[in-house]
Protein backbone atom coordinates (compact mmCIF):
# COMPACT_ATOMS: atom_id res chain seq x y z
CA UNK A 1 0.00 0.00 0.00
CA UNK A 2 1.23 3.56 -0.64
CA UNK A 3 2.55 5.59 2.25
CA UNK A 4 0.20 8.10 3.83
CA UNK A 5 0.84 11.45 2.21
CA UNK A 6 3.06 9.97 -0.51
CA UNK A 7 3.02 11.52 -3.96
CA UNK A 8 0.77 9.82 -6.47
CA UNK A 9 2.56 8.39 -9.46
CA UNK A 10 0.66 8.70 -12.72
CA UNK A 11 1.67 7.41 -16.14
CA UNK A 12 0.05 9.22 -19.06
CA UNK A 13 -0.21 7.81 -22.59
CA UNK A 14 -1.11 10.72 -24.85
CA UNK A 15 -0.85 11.68 -28.50
CA UNK A 16 -2.87 12.16 -31.68
CA UNK A 17 -5.71 9.94 -32.80
CA UNK A 18 -4.98 6.50 -34.31
CA UNK A 19 -1.53 6.13 -32.76
CA UNK A 20 -2.32 3.08 -30.60
CA UNK A 21 -2.70 4.67 -27.18
CA UNK A 22 -5.25 2.13 -25.91
CA UNK A 23 -3.07 -0.84 -26.87
CA UNK A 24 -0.05 0.66 -25.14
CA UNK A 25 -2.03 1.53 -22.01
CA UNK A 26 -3.26 -2.07 -21.77
CA UNK A 27 0.28 -3.41 -22.08
CA UNK A 28 1.48 -1.06 -19.33
CA UNK A 29 -1.41 -2.00 -17.06
CA UNK A 30 -0.70 -5.71 -17.46
CA UNK A 31 3.02 -5.29 -16.83
CA UNK A 32 2.83 -2.93 -13.85
CA UNK A 33 -0.48 -3.81 -12.21
CA UNK A 34 -2.29 -0.71 -13.38
CA UNK A 35 -5.77 0.61 -14.00
CA UNK A 36 -6.67 2.87 -16.91
CA UNK A 37 -8.33 6.27 -16.64
CA UNK A 38 -9.90 7.52 -19.86
CA UNK A 39 -8.75 10.92 -21.13
CA UNK A 40 -10.97 11.12 -24.22
CA UNK A 41 -13.84 13.61 -24.10
CA UNK A 42 -16.11 11.45 -26.29
CA UNK A 43 -15.68 8.11 -24.53
CA UNK A 44 -17.51 9.38 -21.44
CA UNK A 45 -20.86 9.18 -23.28
CA UNK A 46 -22.98 6.04 -23.10
CA UNK A 47 -24.05 4.47 -26.38
CA UNK A 48 -21.51 6.24 -28.57
CA UNK A 49 -19.15 3.32 -29.01
CA UNK A 50 -18.13 2.63 -32.60
CA UNK A 51 -17.58 6.20 -33.74
CA UNK A 52 -15.44 6.96 -30.69
CA UNK A 53 -13.42 3.77 -31.17
CA UNK A 54 -14.18 3.00 -27.54
CA UNK A 55 -12.42 -0.12 -26.28
CA UNK A 56 -15.03 -2.83 -25.77
CA UNK A 57 -15.38 -4.46 -22.35
CA UNK A 58 -14.44 -7.82 -23.87
CA UNK A 59 -11.14 -6.37 -25.12
CA UNK A 60 -10.02 -4.86 -21.82
CA UNK A 61 -8.30 -8.08 -20.65
CA UNK A 62 -9.76 -7.71 -17.19
CA UNK A 63 -8.04 -4.35 -16.67
CA UNK A 64 -10.32 -1.86 -14.87
CA UNK A 65 -11.15 1.18 -16.98
CA UNK A 66 -12.46 4.39 -15.44
CA UNK A 67 -14.46 7.34 -16.86
CA UNK A 68 -15.91 5.40 -19.79
CA UNK A 69 -19.71 5.40 -20.26
CA UNK A 70 -20.33 7.63 -17.25
CA UNK A 71 -22.82 10.20 -18.61
CA UNK A 72 -25.87 10.19 -20.84
CA UNK A 73 -25.53 11.78 -24.30
CA UNK A 74 -27.93 14.56 -23.35
CA UNK A 75 -25.87 15.58 -20.32
CA UNK A 76 -23.17 18.21 -20.30
CA UNK A 77 -19.73 17.03 -19.21
CA UNK A 78 -17.10 19.69 -18.69
CA UNK A 79 -13.36 19.78 -18.19
CA UNK A 80 -14.04 20.75 -14.58
CA UNK A 81 -16.05 17.58 -14.05
CA UNK A 82 -13.37 15.51 -15.74
CA UNK A 83 -10.64 16.95 -13.52
CA UNK A 84 -12.71 16.17 -10.43
CA UNK A 85 -13.66 12.65 -11.55
CA UNK A 86 -10.20 11.77 -12.83
CA UNK A 87 -8.57 12.98 -9.61
CA UNK A 88 -10.94 10.80 -7.58
CA UNK A 89 -10.27 7.77 -9.79
CA UNK A 90 -6.51 8.28 -9.61
CA UNK A 91 -6.58 8.61 -5.83
CA UNK A 92 -8.60 5.40 -5.57
CA UNK A 93 -6.23 3.47 -7.82
CA UNK A 94 -3.24 4.76 -5.85
CA UNK A 95 -4.91 3.82 -2.55
CA UNK A 96 -5.33 0.24 -3.83
CA UNK A 97 -1.59 0.05 -4.43
CA UNK A 98 -1.98 0.01 -8.22
CA UNK A 99 -0.57 2.26 -10.93
CA UNK A 100 -2.93 4.85 -12.46
CA UNK A 101 -2.56 5.12 -16.25
CA UNK A 102 -4.18 8.06 -18.00
CA UNK A 103 -4.82 7.32 -21.68
CA UNK A 104 -6.35 9.46 -24.40
CA UNK A 105 -5.99 12.34 -26.78
CA UNK A 106 -7.97 15.19 -25.22
CA UNK A 107 -5.17 17.57 -24.39
CA UNK A 108 -7.33 20.08 -22.53
CA UNK A 109 -8.48 17.37 -20.14
CA UNK A 110 -4.87 16.39 -19.43
CA UNK A 111 -3.93 20.01 -18.84
CA UNK A 112 -6.95 20.56 -16.58
CA UNK A 113 -5.97 17.60 -14.43
CA UNK A 114 -2.22 18.10 -14.19
CA UNK A 115 -1.77 21.86 -14.37
CA UNK A 116 -4.95 23.13 -12.80
CA UNK A 117 -8.07 24.70 -14.23
CA UNK A 118 -8.12 28.42 -14.73
CA UNK A 119 -10.36 31.05 -16.29
CA UNK A 120 -8.96 32.42 -19.52
CA UNK A 121 -9.22 32.26 -23.30
CA UNK A 122 -10.87 29.05 -24.36
CA UNK A 123 -11.80 28.03 -20.82
CA UNK A 124 -15.11 26.36 -20.04
CA UNK A 125 -17.69 29.15 -19.32
CA UNK A 126 -19.41 27.08 -16.62
CA UNK A 127 -16.05 26.39 -15.02
CA UNK A 128 -15.17 30.07 -15.09
CA UNK A 129 -18.38 30.96 -13.28
CA UNK A 130 -17.70 28.28 -10.69
CA UNK A 131 -14.14 29.47 -10.09
CA UNK A 132 -15.25 33.11 -9.93
CA UNK A 133 -17.83 32.14 -7.32
CA UNK A 134 -15.22 30.32 -5.23
CA UNK A 135 -12.86 33.29 -5.48
CA UNK A 136 -15.58 35.68 -4.34
CA UNK A 137 -16.62 33.51 -1.40
CA UNK A 138 -13.25 32.21 -0.23
CA UNK A 139 -10.71 34.56 -1.77
CA UNK A 140 -8.22 34.29 -4.61
CA UNK A 141 -5.50 32.78 -2.42
CA UNK A 142 -7.81 29.93 -1.40
CA UNK A 143 -8.69 29.30 -5.05
CA UNK A 144 -5.03 29.06 -6.03
CA UNK A 145 -4.32 26.63 -3.18
CA UNK A 146 -7.30 24.50 -4.19
CA UNK A 147 -6.25 24.30 -7.83
CA UNK A 148 -2.66 23.43 -6.99
CA UNK A 149 -3.33 20.90 -4.24
CA UNK A 150 -3.88 17.86 -6.44
CA UNK A 151 -1.21 18.94 -8.93
CA UNK A 152 1.31 19.11 -6.09
CA UNK A 153 0.45 15.54 -5.10
CA UNK A 154 1.04 14.17 -8.60
CA UNK A 155 4.29 12.77 -9.94
CA UNK A 156 3.55 12.41 -13.66
CA UNK A 157 5.43 10.46 -16.30
CA UNK A 158 3.81 11.74 -19.48
CA UNK A 159 4.52 9.93 -22.73
CA UNK A 160 3.14 10.89 -26.13
CA UNK A 161 3.05 8.72 -29.24
CA UNK A 162 4.12 10.24 -32.54
CA UNK A 163 3.79 8.90 -36.08
CA UNK A 164 4.50 10.39 -39.52
CA UNK A 165 1.47 12.08 -41.08
CA UNK A 166 1.29 9.51 -43.88
CA UNK A 167 1.19 6.65 -41.38
CA UNK A 168 -1.56 8.33 -39.36
CA UNK A 169 -3.53 8.90 -42.57
CA UNK A 170 -3.33 5.21 -43.49
CA UNK A 171 -4.30 4.09 -39.99
CA UNK A 172 -7.21 6.54 -39.90
CA UNK A 173 -8.51 5.30 -43.26
CA UNK A 174 -8.44 1.69 -42.03
CA UNK A 175 -10.20 2.65 -38.82
CA UNK A 176 -12.97 4.50 -40.64
CA UNK A 177 -13.57 1.50 -42.90
CA UNK A 178 -13.68 -0.71 -39.81
CA UNK A 179 -16.16 1.60 -38.07
CA UNK A 180 -18.57 1.39 -40.99
CA UNK A 181 -18.08 -2.38 -41.21
CA UNK A 182 -18.87 -2.77 -37.50
CA UNK A 183 -22.17 -0.94 -37.88
CA UNK A 184 -21.59 2.77 -37.28
CA UNK A 185 -24.73 3.76 -39.16
CA UNK A 186 -26.85 1.20 -37.31
CA UNK A 187 -25.46 2.49 -34.01
CA UNK A 188 -26.60 5.99 -34.93
CA UNK A 189 -30.02 4.78 -36.04
CA UNK A 190 -30.39 2.96 -32.73
CA UNK A 191 -29.45 6.04 -30.73
CA UNK A 192 -32.00 8.12 -32.61
CA UNK A 193 -34.66 5.43 -32.16
CA UNK A 194 -34.04 5.50 -28.39
CA UNK A 195 -34.79 9.20 -28.37
CA UNK A 196 -31.30 10.68 -28.30
CA UNK A 197 -31.73 14.04 -30.07
CA UNK A 198 -29.47 15.05 -32.92
CA UNK A 199 -28.57 18.09 -30.84
CA UNK A 200 -26.89 15.87 -28.22
CA UNK A 201 -23.28 16.94 -27.79
CA UNK A 202 -21.60 13.73 -29.02
CA UNK A 203 -23.58 13.89 -32.26
CA UNK A 204 -21.72 17.11 -33.01
CA UNK A 205 -18.36 15.40 -32.78
CA UNK A 206 -16.09 13.94 -35.40
CA UNK A 207 -17.44 10.86 -37.21
CA UNK A 208 -20.99 11.21 -35.86
CA UNK A 209 -21.62 14.61 -37.40
CA UNK A 210 -20.57 13.48 -40.88
CA UNK A 211 -22.39 10.14 -40.58
CA UNK A 212 -25.60 11.93 -39.57
CA UNK A 213 -25.29 14.17 -42.61
CA UNK A 214 -25.00 11.04 -44.76
CA UNK A 215 -28.16 9.59 -43.21
CA UNK A 216 -29.91 12.84 -44.12
CA UNK A 217 -28.81 12.40 -47.74
CA UNK A 218 -26.21 15.15 -47.81
CA UNK A 219 -23.58 12.88 -49.40
CA UNK A 220 -23.12 9.22 -50.29
CA UNK A 221 -21.28 6.72 -48.11
CA UNK A 222 -18.03 6.78 -50.07
CA UNK A 223 -17.83 10.56 -49.84
CA UNK A 224 -18.72 10.38 -46.15
CA UNK A 225 -15.92 7.94 -45.42
CA UNK A 226 -13.48 10.15 -47.30
CA UNK A 227 -14.62 13.23 -45.39
CA UNK A 228 -14.35 11.52 -42.00
CA UNK A 229 -10.85 10.35 -42.90
CA UNK A 230 -9.86 13.86 -43.94
CA UNK A 231 -11.30 15.43 -40.78
CA UNK A 232 -9.50 12.85 -38.63
CA UNK A 233 -6.20 13.77 -40.26
CA UNK A 234 -6.84 17.44 -39.53
CA UNK A 235 -7.77 16.60 -35.96
CA UNK A 236 -4.54 14.64 -35.54
CA UNK A 237 -2.57 17.70 -36.67
CA UNK A 238 -4.38 19.89 -34.15
CA UNK A 239 -3.69 17.38 -31.39
CA UNK A 240 -0.02 17.28 -32.30
CA UNK A 241 0.21 21.07 -32.16
CA UNK A 242 -1.50 21.08 -28.74
CA UNK A 243 0.72 18.39 -27.23
CA UNK A 244 3.87 20.08 -28.51
CA UNK A 245 3.02 22.94 -26.16
CA UNK A 246 2.78 20.65 -23.14
CA UNK A 247 5.91 20.74 -20.97
CA UNK A 248 7.80 17.61 -19.96
CA UNK A 249 6.24 15.22 -22.48
CA UNK A 250 8.43 12.32 -23.53
CA UNK A 251 7.81 11.66 -27.22
CA UNK A 252 7.94 8.08 -28.43
CA UNK A 253 8.08 7.46 -32.17
CA UNK A 254 6.05 4.42 -33.19
CA UNK A 255 2.57 2.92 -32.89
CA UNK A 256 1.48 1.88 -29.42
CA UNK A 257 0.97 -1.77 -30.36
CA UNK A 258 4.47 -2.30 -31.79
CA UNK A 259 7.04 -4.22 -29.75
CA UNK A 260 9.78 -1.54 -30.00
CA UNK A 261 7.37 1.14 -28.77
CA UNK A 262 6.14 -1.01 -25.90
CA UNK A 263 9.70 -1.88 -24.85
CA UNK A 264 10.82 1.76 -24.99
CA UNK A 265 7.94 2.89 -22.79
CA UNK A 266 8.38 -0.05 -20.40
CA UNK A 267 11.99 0.99 -19.83
CA UNK A 268 10.90 4.54 -19.07
CA UNK A 269 8.35 3.30 -16.55
CA UNK A 270 10.77 0.87 -14.92
CA UNK A 271 13.16 3.74 -14.25
CA UNK A 272 10.28 5.92 -13.10
CA UNK A 273 8.83 3.47 -10.56
CA UNK A 274 12.32 2.66 -9.26
CA UNK A 275 12.84 6.26 -8.17
CA UNK A 276 12.52 6.87 -4.44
Amino acid sequence: MPREGSRIRLVAVLGPTATGKSALALAIAERFGGEIVNCDSTAVYRGFDIGTDKIAAADRRGIPHHLIDIVEPTEEYTAAQFARDAAAAIRGIHARGRLPILAGGTGFYFRALTRGLFPGPGADPALRRRLDSIAMRRGVAFLHRMLRRFDAALDVLATALRLPAAQIAARVARRVDDQFARGLLDEIRGLLARGVPETARPFGGLVYRQALEHLHGLRDEAATRALITQENRRYARRQLIWFRKEPNLIWVDGPGESAPTVMAVMRLIEDYVARP
